[in-house]
C-alpha cells in the first residue's frame, strides 16, 4: 500500500464510520416506528375482539335477565293457583273471600311485554276455569253418591283431597 493511499482511508475512515452510524440510527428508528405500528394494530384488533365479546356477554346477561324476570312471574302465578286451588279445596280457609296472601301478585319488572304475557295468560286460565266451572254446573249427576251409569262408585276430586 501506498503512503498516499494509506493516508486517505485513514481521512476517509471517519466519514464512512459516521455514515454507517447514522445509518444504523436510522434503521432503528424506523424498525421502532414498524415496531410500534405493529403493536398498534394488535392492539386495535384485541380491542375490536374485546367489544365484540362484551356486546355478546351484554346479550347473554340480557336474555338471562327476561328468563329470570319469566320464571318469577311464572313461580308467582303458580304460587297464586296453588293458594285457589287450596282455598277451593277447603285446605285453607278464605278470609271474606279472599287469600291470605294479598290477592294479586305485584311484580317490579323492568321488562312490560313479561308482564302483558303474565296477564293475558292468566285471562286465558280464568276464562278456562270458568268454562269448566259452568260445564260442571251444567253436567247432570247420575246419583247422590256419584256412581256412574255401570253402577261403579266415581270417586270425585274432592274425596281425593279429603284422604289425602
Amino acid at each position: 500500500m501506498e503512503p498516499q493511499q494509506g493516508y486517505e482511508n485513514a481521512v476517509a475512515f471517519p466519514n464512512i464510520l459516521d455514515f454507517t452510524m447514522f445509518v444504523n440510527a436510522t434503521l432503528e428508528t424506523v424498525g421502532c416506528a414498524h415496531l410500534q405500528q405493529l403493536n398498534v394494530a394488535k392492539m386495535e384488533r384485541d380491542t375490536t375482539g374485546l367489544t365484540t365479546e362484551n356486546k355478546e356477554l351484554k346479550l347473554r346477561l340480557h336474555a338471562m335477565e327476561q328468563q329470570a324476570s319469566l320464571r318469577e312471574a311464572l313461580n308467582e302465578a303458580l304460587r297464586e293457583e296453588v293458594q285457589r286451588l287450596k282455598i277451593a279445596t277447603g285446605q285453607i280457609p278464605s278470609v271474606n273471600g279472599n287469600s291470605f296472601n294479598r290477592g294479586v301478585p305485584q311484580f317490579s319488572s323492568s321488562h312490560p311485554q313479561t308482564l302483558h304475557h303474565f296477564g293475558s295468560h292468566q285471562q286465558q286460565q280464568q276464562q278456562q276455569q270458568q268454562q269448566q266451572q259452568q260445564q260442571q254446573l251444567h253436567m247432570p249427576q247420575s246419583s247422590a253418591n256419584n256412581q256412574s251409569l255401570n253402577g261403579q262408585p266415581q270417586p270425585s276430586f274432592l274425596d281425593f283431597n279429603r284422604r289425602v
